[in-house]
C-alpha cells in the first residue's frame, strides 16, 4: 500500500462515513470506476464533507472515475 493510500485510511478511521471501506475496497481491487449512488454523495457531503472531498481527490489521483447510478 502506498503512503497516500496508508495516511487516508488512518485519517478516515475517525470520521462517522464508510469511506474508509470504499477506499479499502478500491485499492484492492483496483478498478477503473466506482458505481456510487447520488444519497451516498450526498450523504458524505453531509457527513463528513472533509472526508470525502479527500476521497474525491484520491480517486482523481488514480484515475478512478464515479459513475453515478
Amino acid at each position: 500500500m502506498d503512503e497516500a493510500t496508508d495516511k487516508l485510511l488512518r485519517d478516515l478511521r475517525d470520521s462517522p462515513t464508510d469511506l474508509g471501506k470504499l477506499v479499502e475496497r478500491l485499492h484492492q481491487r483496483g478498478r477503473r470506476f466506482v458505481p456510487i449512488s447520488p444519497m451516498a454523495v450526498a450523504r458524505w457531503g453531509k457527513d463528513d464533507p472533509l472526508a470525502w472531498a479527500r476521497v474525491y481527490e484520491w480517486l482523481w489521483e488514480r484515475n478512478v472515475r464515479i459513475v453515478i447510478t
